[in-house]
């Protein structure tokens, strides 16, 4: 019943909002020229004479039409402008729908300046989106963050990660100035709402303003723009709390910005859930410049993904310190360093649920697991850009990256009717150092030349140790150790040859070279019943260079761009025995993109891959994945071959307060690596192959948004199908693995101090083995609540439950946090009362699934707290 009373509350608050605007009227028409051509891009603005009420605007579509809801028989001021014509302004009092042309003069003469009352609450541009945050704010917002959530178009993801017309914001800049190495989350939980007098956002955003629209980047940038009066400035907070269970939080920060000089420093000490840095991010710093992904890192045991804010925890301590500075040596050259510091130690508690699929049925394991991790990483970058005025660009880049970590992980484990202990202990060190040079120049009108190269250096070690207490885990791994080293150097090279303005050519040449050696000790594994020690020691080195050309054509408001690229990879593997392996491969890709109008486009893409395999993939010997996981490699793998093809619809009016966002995608996988399986009761032996039975993959995503009136609405679809073989103990099954989730929200304005969101979501997996098949349903509801009263206060208030179902089980998780936030906007001193799992709910439920098994986990959260916490602004 629990479920049921959540969907006929969310059902029942839909209809109540309905006809919450009852008391407004339409007006609605088109704005044209003297010659009654349709005029695109005008802002309509209804300026309130009571300035309680909010603006009413609109912008003009293709066809010159827009609409504005206003509230019956109020007194307006009515204000239509465009460049380049004369402005258009009328008082406005309606009490029933209204439709009007509305002509605007050319202007003979550009004005020096216009002063307006009421600046534009939104410019549409081609690229270019211009917002005037106080048009949609009330003063109350604290962080950059809190502005973001209230601007049309602009979307807050769950994780963090904000959205514009369905493109995730890549880089942050303040002043056209990148914040903190660009990073977007620091910069949005840290940067004041009430320095902020614009913010701009940049499609197709490129670091070299001459190489936009050449490259296809893809990025867009967040442009936040100060007030006149914070140009030179320094600003931060201070946030200092204690609370119940011995919960504690320290966060201050401090910026300075000027023009010619800027630094950054925030630090946090808490152990109150409070997240600062994602793995992401963590990756996003490690990254030296802009010439990425040039490298597939591998990590032979990556600890980071444990510690850097996990999802769920029964404690945590962390602390993280960080510094940033940029300043401009001369007109024509700046320099740049960030230094990052986090370290964190994280208690879990997990019970598993493992059900193994072999033709003999399902095959369990029951895991209680109590789990302590160290970690802490260090990272340092340098960067120093030079650049001309006009046509040359020089970026030399230099990090380095030092990760420690150490766990301590015991289980008791019940499998095939028999309990077993074990304690692992293991220890890893990352050493990591990147150094790369960008150099960029407009050669002419026709000519220009894009360079980046690279080096990179790693070393990783890692230890592993079990004591087992049952004498039938013995045989498992009671010892493991790995020596990693890593050498690579990539050039990447593009002639980018504008023929005429229709004709482009692209020019390019890629080489990449890379030395890897991987040394493995094992000590225990019962391999087919032998007991024995098993060594590894391996040097790999891969080769790659690519060479083709893409040709480009701009007709109209089509491009389309194909590329012709041949391929030539070597590898070779030295163990044993030497194995050598050389490749030569027509790549083709292709990009057709139409724009509609300037809120619609469509796009097709298709790309040819090759991938080599990671080095530990050619193991000769046994080596351990996991505390009962050992695999073997194969030193003859070749490559695996995919092609990909995917299609994406984005469309964004403003006219009619709609964004939708598709995208359906196809990938083939005709030559891939296959994993087998041997299951030896709680012993796994994985084993890989090379297979030629094809691999598909089918994915289609829909979001759709619309704001109407007082109210936003938000549909999203997310779906997947896969199709693929899988061997478990000798035997092939056919695997088709289906997922879904459907998502709804609605955010009402029913009381201009509230904001409400409110949303449901259902995700679906099926998983079809053979003649056998696993279902789950998770169901989940949520409110979030902001609430501002009483002048100075600020509420906010999030509650979610979720119910997941499968054939076997049930179980509801329920999470609900508050704050209560006083400051008075003249006073920097502020003080809020924070309470975290309000409901003390023990543990989260999740599952799992991988090619062998299916797992249902149960994850224990931290305990209910409170914190009373005090900030200052200066």
């Amino acid at each position: 019943m629990g479920r049921a009373r959540f969907i006929v509350l969310f059902i029942v608050i839909n209809c109540c909002l309905l006809d919450i605007t009852a008391q407004t009227v339409l007006f609605s028409g088109r704005v044209v020229d003297s010659l009654q051509n349709p005029i695109s891009n005008v802002n309509v603005l209804a300026l309130p004479t009571i300035k309680t009420d909010e603006i009413q605007f609109a912008i003009t579509n293709k066809m010159g039409q827009f609409k504005l809801r206003l509230l019956k028989e109020k007194q307006y001021t009515l204000q239509v402008s465009c460049l380049g014509y004369t402005a258009y302004s009328e008082n406005i009092s309606l009490a029933k729908d209204l439709s009007k042309t509305i002509f605007l003069k050319a202007t003979v003469t550009q004005l020096d300046e216009v002063v307006l009352t009421y600046k534009i609450p939104i410019v549409v541009k081609k690229d270019t989106l211009i917002y005037n945050p106080k048009a949609f704010t009330n003063g109350k917002e604290r962080k950059l963050k809190d502005v973001l959530k209230k601007l049309p178009g602009i979307e807050m993801e769950d994780d963090g990660s904000v959205t514009v017309k369905g493109q995730q914001v890549t880089d942050l800049l303040v002043d056209n100035k990148p914040f903190f190495n660009g990073n977007v989350k620091l910069g949005i939980q840290n940067i004041p709402a009430e320095v902020i007098e614009e913010i701009d956002v940049y499609e197709d955003y490129n670091r070299v303003s001459f190489l936009k629209g050449l490259n296809n980047s893809n990025s867009t940038a967040l442009n936040i723009k100060l007030k006149e009066d914070k140009k030179r400035f320094y600003f931060g907070t201070s946030e200092a709390g204690v609370g119940v269970n011995n919960r504690y939080t320290l966060k201050p920060s401090l910026f300075y910005k000027s023009p010619r000089t800027e630094y950054q420093t925030i630090v946090a000490i808490d152990n109150n859930r409070e997240e600062v840095l994602s793995f992401e991010d963590i990756m996003r710093f490690e990254n030296a410049a802009q010439f990425m992904n040039k490298f597939e890192d591998f990590s032979l045991h990556n600890e980071l993904l444990k510690f850097i804010n996990p999802n769920s925890f029964i404690n945590l301590e962390k602390q993280f310190y960080s510094g940033n500075v940029r300043q401009e040596i001369s007109p024509k050259s700046s320099i740049s360093s960030y230094v990052l510091y986090n370290k964190e130690t994280i208690n879990k508690k997990n019970n598993f649920q493992h059900l193994y699929f072999t033709k003999l049925g399902n095959n369990e394991e029951k895991r209680l697991q109590r789990e302590e991790t160290n970690g802490e990483v260090f990272l340092a970058n340098l960067k120093w850009n030079f650049y001309t005025d006009t046509n040359t660009d020089i970026l030399l880049t230099g990090s380095l990256t030092n990760t420690n970590t150490s766990d301590k992980n015991d289980a008791d484990i019940l499998s095939f009717a028999k309990a077993n202990s074990l304690e692992l202990r293991n220890k890893s060190n990352t050493q990591k150092s990147k150094f790369s040079l960008d150099y960029n120049r407009e050669v002419n009108t026709d000519h220009t030349i894009s360079i980046q190269t690279a080096l990179e250096t790693n070393e990783n070690g890692w230890n592993a140790k079990y004591d087992n207490s049952s004498s039938s885990l013995t045989t498992l791994t009671q010892q493991h150790d790995n020596q990693y080293s890593d050498r690579g150097f990539a050039l990447n090279a593009i002639d980018y040859w504008e023929l005429n303005n229709k004709n482009h050519i692209y020019v390019g040449f890629e080489a990449q070279w890379r030395n890897e050696n991987l040394k493995t000790y094992s000590e225990g594994i019962n391999w087919r019943e032998q007991f024995g020690v098993f060594k590894n020691d391996i040097e790999y080195s891969t080769k790659k260079i690519v060479f083709g050309a893409d040709y480009k054509l701009l007709l109209g408001d089509f491009i389309v761009q194909t590329g012709a690229h041949w391929g030539i990879y070597s590898w070779q593997n030295a163990q044993e025995q030497d194995v050598k392996n050389k490749l030569g491969v027509f790549l083709p890709s292709s990009e057709i993109s139409y724009e509609i109008n300037s809120m619609q486009k469509l796009r097709f893409k298709y790309k040819a891959t090759i991938e080599l395999p990671l080095i530990n993939q050619l193991l000769l010997y046994p080596r351990l994945e996991n505390l009962n996981v050992a695999f073997i490699g194969n030193p003859n793998l070749q490559y695996q071959k995919q092609n990909l093809f995917s299609l994406h619809y984005n469309s964004y009016n403003i006219f009619k307060g709609i964004s939708i966002i598709t995208s359906l995608g196809y990938a083939r996988k005709s030559t891939h690596f296959q994993t087998n399986n041997t299951l030896e009761g709680i012993r796994q032996i994985q084993s890989v192959t090379v297979n030629n039975q094809p691999v598909n993959n089918f994915f289609l995503r829909f979001h759709w948004r619309k704001r109407k009136k007082k109210i936003k609405y938000s549909f999203r679809l997310n779906s997947s199908f896969e199709d693929f073989y899988t061997e478990i103990n000798e035997s092939l099954f056919k695997q088709q693995i289906f997922r879904a989730s459907i998502r709804t929200a609605v955010t009402p304005r029913v009381w201009k101090p509230m904001e409400l969101d409110l949303g449901g979501k259902i995700s679906f997996s099926n998983t079809v083995r053979s003649s056998s098949s696993l279902r789950t349903t998770l169901f989940s509801f949520y409110i979030n609540k902001e609430l501002a009263f009483w002048k100075h206060f600020v509420s906010k208030l999030h509650i979610s439950k979720q119910i997941l179902s499968t054939a076997t089980s049930k179980s509801e998780f329920i999470e609900g946090d508050f704050s209560i936030f006083y400051k008075k906007a003249s006073r920097p001193l502020g003080i809020e009362l924070i309470g975290k799992n309000m409901f003390n709910s023990s543990f989260r439920e999740s599952t799992s699934e991988t090619r062998l098994s299916f797992t249902t986990q149960q994850e224990y959260v931290m305990p209910r707290t409170f914190l009373l916490k005090l900030s200052y602004d200066f």
